[in-house]
């Protein structure tokens, strides 16, 4: 168990550290648009998640 947690923290650090760089090294716009684009992502995702869940019957 303490190692999951240990290798989640690493993991969510890394992530951190990659946006940190990812948004000092590029344009504001590009920052912009990357920002927008993944929550444009993740909207159509939990839509279409939700959709699924209601319109299609797994037997």
């Amino acid at each position: 168990m303490k190692k999951q947690v240990i290798i989640i923290a690493a993991a969510v650090l890394a992530a951190e550290i990659l946006g940190v760089l990812f948004f000092a090294f590029t344009p504001v716009w590009v920052s912009i648009l990357a920002v927008v684009g993944i929550n444009l992502g993740l909207v159509s995702g939990w839509i279409g998640h939700n959709l699924f869940l209601r319109y299609v019957k797994c037997e």
